[in-house]
């Protein structure tokens, strides 16, 4: 595995999150401390109809949570809601962060890779 961006440098004893794309040319991921996490998942609003896609997940402590490793299912749902958080609403930490995620998600749907989440 490949770590491309480590949000979480500095923050060792912490909760973490990784998101890798895993594709036939590896893995390749970033690392996020929970409290970017928190504050890049906070920045979500919900939808009409409730929380949906990352969101929900995180929301109701289901997905990633519940699983040492656990494949997103809607990954374009939640490149989509990562794209709508106002980015200036974030520290710069946050932001930056942000801007990796989607990043990674968006090569990843593109290539066709299965998008992972590991939480550490």
């Amino acid at each position: 595995m490949t770590i491309l961006m480590d949000y979480y440098r500095g923050y060792e004893g912490y909760g973490e999150l990784t998101v890798l794309r895993r594709g036939e040319s590896g893995e390749l991921g970033i690392t996020l401390w929970d409290g970017f996490v928190d504050e890049i998942l906070g920045a979500i609003s919900p939808s009409s109809t409730g929380w949906t896609d990352l969101a929900l997940y995180y929301h109701t402590h289901t997905g990633w949570y519940d699983e040492a490793e656990w494949t997103l299912p809607d990954p374009r749902g939640a490149l989509a809601q990562l794209e709508a958080i106002d980015p200036r609403a974030l520290s710069p930490t946050s932001s930056e962060a942000l801007r990796a995620w989607i990043d990674l998600l968006r090569a990843g749907i593109d290539a066709g890779d299965l998008i992972v989440l590991r939480d550490g």
